[in-house]
């Protein structure tokens, strides 16, 4: 099985970085916040939720789907599905620390370059949406397990039947 994730590596992270530009993306045009009151399913789910892990899933199908391509068994897609995952986190968490230092503590009006100001969807609530409400790094930590979750949700859609997929 390593062999295996060791010689896909390349679109492993290929998937997991066009991901993680995604979940990125859509953050930072709005995303995510605009609809983060839009529940989905009953008060779980919310429409910015599906925003914010898209890239992920999509990462985790794509990765697994390029597996087994290549004739790779079932155990090395799920978790090259989970690797990509994981690394779709990598921009946001990488956002959540932008928004701690420019936003959340640089917002006294003696600043003289506030992000706030040049991207307006960068801000608490986004903040907290992203690290569970529990910090940069217990809330990332969280974010990056929950979206190599969503990988391997999206690799198991590689072994559904024609018909279901």
């Amino acid at each position: 099985m390593t062999k295996t994730l060791r010689d896909n590596l390349g679109p492993i992270w290929r998937f997991g970085l066009l991901g993680s530009g995604i979940a990125l993306y859509l953050t930072a045009v709005g995303m995510v916040e605009t609809f983060l009151d839009r529940n989905l399913i009953g008060t779980f789910i919310s429409i910015g939720d599906v925003f914010l892990y898209a890239g992920a899933l999509g990462a985790g199908l794509m990765a697994a789907r390029a597996l087994n391509r290549r004739g790779a068994p079932v155990l090395p897609s799920a978790v090259a599905g989970a690797l990509a995952g994981l690394i779709s986190a990598l921009l946001p968490v990488l956002l959540t620390l932008l928004i701690k230092v420019a936003v959340l503590d640089g917002r006294g009006a003696e600043s003289v370059f506030r992000l706030r100001d040049m991207f307006v969807h960068f801000s608490e609530p986004l903040f907290n949406k992203i690290t569970f409400g529990q910090g940069l790094l217990l809330g990332n930590v969280r974010f990056a397990l929950t979206c190599a979750l969503v990988g391997v949700v999206g690799a198991s859609f590689v072994l559904l039947s024609g018909k279901w997929r």
